[in-house]
């Protein structure tokens, strides 16, 4: 691991008032697919370093019954992955395809957070303009994703310029130790929304250890697009978290992928981490502009991203669906209230009712929202009838919201009344009883009793 060469003096952030509660907006992503393209420097000085990161959910590929007695799951997902570097004349100059298996226990997977599969692939190339060409395909049916969308340009990373690497969001939960490794947020670019994070690049420079480095940056954002951009995290740093003599090498544990901090003889780069306040940032689009000084030279990134949230309840997608789905929590005339005037009123009523019932105010992400629009979608899906197609209508969809899932939950049939479901809950010392009268499978509340 990595130890020589670490430069840590110490880091401070001067951190601006941002937004406590997300927008409800969520970012546009593909449904299957996320990837990333970043140029490196490599070790061979005549060549430049190109990754793709990529990340594909499991709900892409069709699961199978798994009769390989040496794969220990009932079901398994058999997919490929293919990358290739197309020049500016049309040839390909780096190819490599990723074949995989993904276990499963049962055939549906209903995950939460989903269930991804991840990888790095690595070239070294030389210097020049590139397509990206990725291809995703399921080996048990003919389903498959193109993207040829995206282009990278391969630097050529001299000893005089000064220069940065590609950018890379990394997940960063210590703002002073050394790291072993770094862990890319692998979003396509973008940010997981409620995440500590880190922006990674890599600088060349010949004054490395003789001049100071000094990083400015700013992130910003707007509603609208004939507003001024608010900034909404700001930093000047004086004394880097910075890092020399080391290479990243990319490795696979079965949920994430890593980039290990090998040591290198490459002594031309200094890696360089800068930690800000994401778990502040809503869901938003933001633009990040960073600005690295080094006596008088000057160098510029500037990267657009947005702030996801791969697994938000569906039910809190739309800001009108959420208002309705509080009329257990409110009265009808709360609730009315909320949902008057535009929409930016109404998604501003939205926020301010949980922030008020947010037990974690530093973050954006709020539990408590979370949970209750997650009970929201699970009762929709699980309780809907065809007198009531939506579950969270109904009485058990009701209780279910309020209180999630009971400690126990028997169903017996009462020859004169119909089906009964008896929900108990031990830490309420309540039990509630549903009875379906008609047999159709509409439970109604008959009473609540102690337990």
């Amino acid at each position: 691991m990595l130890r020589a060469g670490f430069l840590i003096l110490g880091f401070f952030l001067i951190v601006q008032q941002v937004w406590g509660q997300p927008r409800f907006r969520q970012a546009r992503e593909t449904r299957f697919m996320h990837y990333e393209a970043i140029n490196l420097v490599s070790r061979d000085s005549s060549k430049s370093r190109v990754d793709i990161l990529y990340r594909i959910s499991h709900g892409f590929f069709v699961p199978v019954k798994n009769t390989d007695n040496s794969f220990p799951w009932n079901f398994k997902r058999r997919g490929e992955v293919l990358v290739e570097l197309v020049d500016s004349l049309g040839v390909s100059k780096a190819r490599d395809i990723h074949r995989f298996d993904i276990g499963a226990d049962e055939i549906e997977e209903r995950l939460i957070p989903k269930g991804w599969y991840q990888g790095i692939i690595s070239f070294n190339v030389s210097p020049g303009l590139y397509t990206v060409v990725v291809e995703v395909s399921d080996l048990e049916s003919t389903r498959t994703l193109l993207d040829k969308n995206s282009t990278i340009r391969a630097k050529k990373f001299g000893h005089n310029e000064f220069q940065t690497s590609t950018p890379l969001f990394v997940y960063w939960a210590n703002d002073s130790l050394p790291p072993e490794a770094l862990t890319p947020e692998n979003f396509g670019g973008n940010l997981e929304f409620g995440a500590g994070s880190a922006l990674f690049f890599e600088l060349v420079s010949d004054l490395l250890a003789e001049n100071p480095i000094s990083i400015a940056y700013s992130i910003s954002t707007k509603e609208e697009r004939d507003e001024d951009p608010k900034v909404v995290l700001a930093d000047t740093i004086h004394q880097l978290m910075a890092f020399s003599n080391f290479d990243l090498e990319p490795t696979k544990t079965d949920e994430s992928i890593r980039y290990e901090l090998i040591s290198s003889e490459k002594t031309n780069a200094v890696g360089i981490l800068v930690p800000f306040a994401s778990k502040k940032l809503p869901l938003r689009r933001f633009t990040l502009a960073l600005t690295l000084k080094q006596d008088t030279s000057e160098t510029k990134i500037n990267k657009s991203f947005q702030m996801i949230w791969p697994d938000m309840p569906r039910s809190l997608k739309d800001v009108n669906r959420a208002l309705e789905a509080l009329e257990y929590l409110t009265t009808e005339d709360e609730l009315d209230s909320l949902m008057e005037g535009s929409f930016g009123t109404r998604r501003d009523n939205l926020e301010a009712f949980w922030a008020a019932r947010d037990k974690t105010p530093e973050t954006a992400y709020n539990e408590a929202m979370a949970q209750y629009y997650r009970r929201v979608d699970y009762t929709s899906r699980n309780f809907g009838t065809l007198n009531e197609p939506d579950g969270s209508e109904t009485d058990r969809g009701r209780i279910y919201i309020l209180h999630g899932p009971p400690t126990t939950k028997e169903r017996k049939l009462d020859p004169s009344m119909g089906f009964q479901e008896v929900w108990a809950y031990e830490g309420l010392n309540k039990k509630f009883i549903f009875i379906d009268e008609g047999k159709s499978g509409d439970y109604v509340l008959s009473s609540q009793q102690d337990l």
